[in-house]
């Protein structure tokens, strides 16, 4: 598997987990039941998220612009 697709996997999978939690956790939020420390490590581990999609997304080329990039 090339590098990127194997990136790409391990992202996939990332967001899949995180994303079978969330319910849980939103759920437990509402309820008063996440202490604040919790909480923190919650919103780090999102942020972490973010950034991991966005250095995936640093690492595809940019979309072709119409009438700059085309082939002669």
């Amino acid at each position: 598997m090339p590098e990127a697709a194997a990136e790409t996997e391990a992202l996939v999978k990332t967001l899949s987990t995180m994303a079978g939690n969330l319910p849980i956790a939103i759920l437990q939020l509402r309820e008063g039941e996440v202490p604040p420390d919790r909480q923190r490590a919650l919103g780090s581990l999102l942020i972490e998220l973010g950034t991991l999609v966005r250095q995936h997304a640093d690492l595809e080329p940019p979309p072709p612009r119409p009438g700059l990039d085309a082939e002669p």
